[in-house]
């Protein structure tokens, strides 16, 4: 399953994750509290992208962890961004 963390450098900051499974073309469910902002599938080529966002902010210091529940055994990489507060 997709997944990876991130310490936040501050507070009330966003997460975002991207993410891409190269083994299926399998729509990827996030995790409780996150939510799937845009997800293609392309069954040609047997791949899935999307992109994810955590649903609270951050606090200093509390790592957040971006997590998908699908796909499962799939081939993937997922990488998180901190979109600082202003």
């Amino acid at each position: 399953m997709p997944s990876t963390t991130l310490t936040p450098t501050g507070c009330n900051s966003l997460v975002w994750a991207a993410g891409h499974d190269w083994s299926h073309a399998t729509a990827p469910i996030a995790a409780a509290g996150q939510t799937l902002v845009h997800t293609f599938v392309d069954k040609r080529v047997h791949d899935s992208y999307w992109t994810q966002s955590v649903g609270t902010p951050t606090r200093l210091g509390t790592p957040v962890t971006v997590r998908d529940t699908v796909p499962i055994n799939d081939r993937w990489t997922l990488a998180a961004v901190e979109i600082v507060a202003s």
